[in-house]
């Protein structure tokens, strides 16, 4: 069933996100959109190595 395979998709993308915290910095963003597709943007960026930004979510 189609519900199953998202849920089973949400659950497995969700457990990556521990894999994502071992990482020393993580920063949120958010921001509202205002015209005809209203609503709330987050974002989730990460630093590698090289001390480069990299979006996670």
């Amino acid at each position: 069933m189609v519900k199953d395979k998202l849920k089973g998709n949400f659950v497995e993308e969700f457990a990556m996100l521990w894999d994502y915290a071992d990482e020393p910095i993580l920063g949120l963003d958010g921001c509202f959109l205002k015209g005809p597709f209203m609503g709330e943007k987050l974002s989730i960026f990460g630093r590698d190595g090289n001390n480069q930004m990299y979006p996670v979510v």
